[in-house]
């Protein structure tokens, strides 16, 4: 029996059953593309390269010529001289003209204190001066007509002198003739009388004169204490006006109130802080600098400062003054390395720095507030007394300019 030979291929009825179903016959895959991929790659490496080298020369050019120049550091406040108000009188407050966070002008009424004990005290001290005057005046009277009273007891002990004389003749005159017998025994005694009465009148006189000169220093003395009176009584009644003045609180600077204790009714005492006044106008920067740094620090140098609450609202400064001593030498237990371990710290110096007060950010800035401030060691030095009055006068112009 013979076998037949097909002459189709084997895989003819997949074919077929291929072309039944109606599908596409699938493609083989294809190869990847990797010269395309690498090339991309390539790129992108140099292109960040080219980056890394421009930001690495931009960075070495600004330390070169900027960076290496500027001191730097965040241990830096806001800081202004805010004054305490405290009563110099005691006594309970009858009336409170501020409020918290209220701006005040310098000579504002801040509260008073009840008045009416120090206005009696007052009324009590004019009246003491009044009496010493009198008495004073008194005095000054006397003295006056002293002298005349001198006088008056010299002219009775030149009468009470002839007096004397004319008694002393009699007697002589009585007793001769007593003596030979043409006069009675009771005519001179009665000469012997009045010649005793004489004398005793002539001592009398003169004791007077005495007296009466005598009289005037005493009187000097006495104008002397009344003259002391009056002026301790008229420094009684300064007190007393002064301390009548000193009921009425008022704002020794300007300022806004903050801190404030001050209640109506209450009673204080002399001393006691009833509110604070902060000089927002005056505020400064305290940045404490490292010790290695201050060598290339000093007054007049530019500052930019950075305030943490306006990071994008720089500010500018200038260095006005740097502290006589570090600050661990004010602290209130400066540290002691007496006793053998010690470890060396790096102390810093607390650098004042002022801030433009005409800048638009100035009015918003608060004491207590963290900031950073760099000091650019070779900007353009500028006196810190004058800083700012150049922006003052460029606003007068542009004032007036506005004006016309």
């Amino acid at each position: 029996m013979m076998n037949t030979v097909s002459n189709q291929p084997a895989d003819a009825p997949d074919q077929k059953q291929t072309t039944a179903t109606g599908s596409a016959p699938v493609p083989p895959p294809a190869a990847p593309k990797t010269s395309d991929h690498k090339g991309f790659r390539t790129l992108l490496l140099a292109g960040a390269a080219v980056v890394v080298l421009a930001v690495a020369a931009w960075a070495g050019w600004q330390y070169w010529t900027v960076w290496q120049y500027e001191i730097s550091t965040d241990d830096a406040y806001l800081h202004a001289d805010f004054v305490n108000v405290a009563p110099e009188v005691s006594g309970y407050v009858i009336a409170v003209n501020v409020q918290d966070n209220e701006p005040v002008k310098k000579g504002d009424v801040i509260a008073v204190i009840d008045p009416v004990p120090y206005q009696a005290a007052v009324a009590e001290a004019e009246a003491t001066v009044s009496y010493n005057q009198a008495l004073a005046a008194q005095t000054q009277a006397e003295l006056d007509a002293q002298p005349a009273l001198v006088d008056e007891a010299k002219a009775s002990v030149a009468v009470s002198e002839a007096a004397l004389k004319f008694a002393q003749e009699n007697m002589a005159r009585f007793g001769t003739l007593a003596n030979e017998g043409f006069g009675t025994q009771q005519a001179r005694q009665e000469a012997t009388s009045q010649l005793g009465q004489a004398q005793a009148r002539l001592d009398l006189n003169r004791a007077a004169v005495i007296a009466a000169e005598r009289r005037i220093a005493t009187l000097k003395a006495g104008l002397a204490a009344s003259e002391a009176s009056i002026k301790e009584s008229q420094a009684a009644l300064q007190k007393a006006r002064f301390s009548l003045e000193r009921t009425t609180l008022r704002a020794p600077i300007d300022g806004v109130v903050g801190n404030r204790a001050l209640r109506l009714g209450m009673f204080v005492q002399p001393g006691s802080q009833l509110l604070a006044i902060v000089p927002l106008e005056a505020i400064y920067v305290r940045a404490n600098v490292k010790e290695t740094n201050l060598a290339v620090v000093e007054p007049g140098l530019p500052v930019s400062i950075s305030v943490d609450a306006f990071p994008d609202r720089p500010l500018r400064g200038v260095i006005a003054s740097i502290a006589p001593a570090a600050g661990q030498i004010f602290a209130l237990l400066p540290p002691d390395n007496a006793t053998g371990n010690f470890t060396k710290v790096v102390q810093r110096v607390p650098v004042r720095i002022a801030i433009d007060p005409h800048d638009e950010l100035a009015g918003r800035l608060r004491p207590g507030m963290s900031v950073t401030t760099t000091i650019q060691t070779r900007g353009e030095r500028v006196d810190p007394a004058t800083f700012g009055a150049g922006r003052t006068a460029a606003n007068g112009a542009d004032a007036g300019a506005a004006g016309h």
